[in-house]
């Protein structure tokens, strides 16, 4: 009969598996450093993003509804508010919702009438004040948009 000798542990290990507590903080040091780099590049491309959400729906806004209203009225509105009441040149329904005359940062829109043809549309970035840079730009119709 034969018996095997079961192989001697190692200096310094117990009989529990597992890791030691320096493998474990360089595994969350690495997972740390991986997600302050991917982190930083979601929120530049969500920034990114909703300077493009305001400008689609500006445009929407300045070719779509206003230009519905003025061909049904022959005038431009005076706010933005009027957008929002039910005509019967369009059917019984508004011509914007109120969610259309909002930015991506959830800010009214800003909205001057010039004439009965010319307009004015603002928004005033993510912090909702004149001025900045960056996502906090205000970004204006017409002035902003190459194909007008």
């Amino acid at each position: 009969m034969s018996t095997k000798n079961p192989s001697p542990r190692p200096a310094g290990r117990t009989g529990h598996a597992g890791f030691t507590l320096i493998e474990i903080m360089v595994v969350i040091t690495i997972l740390g450093l991986l997600l302050t780099v991917v982190g930083r590049s979601v929120y530049n491309n969500l920034r990114e993003a909703q300077v493009t959400a305001t400008r689609a729906q500006i445009n929407k806004l300045a070719l779509g509804a206003l230009q519905d209203y003025r061909r049904h009225f022959s005038k431009l509105p005076d706010s933005l508010d009027e957008l929002l009441q039910e005509s019967d040149k369009n059917m019984g329904d508004p011509y914007a919702k109120p969610a259309d005359l909002k930015d991506a940062w959830k800010f009214e829109l800003q909205y001057t009438r010039l004439s009965n043809s010319k307009f004015k549309i603002t928004s005033l970035g993510a912090d909702g004040i004149e001025g900045g840079e960056f996502d906090e730009q205000d970004i204006t119709y017409p002035d902003d948009f190459d194909d007008v």
